[in-house]
């Protein structure tokens, strides 16, 4: 996938650190969503993070 540098510079510039952090933070919700809808146990979804 090959983004246009202007969406690259949208979304990579030095004012975007909230942005980035949100989209992590988005990626990680939608795994561990997933994950437990496919029948994971949620303690063991909070030992991958220790």
């Amino acid at each position: 996938m090959h983004l246009p540098l202007e969406s690259a510079n949208f979304i990579f510039s030095t004012d975007s650190k909230n942005r980035v952090i949100a989209m992590f933070m988005g990626l990680v919700a939608l795994f561990t969503a997933l994950m437990i809808s496919a029948g994971v146990n949620v303690d063991y979804i909070f030992e991958i993070f220790q």
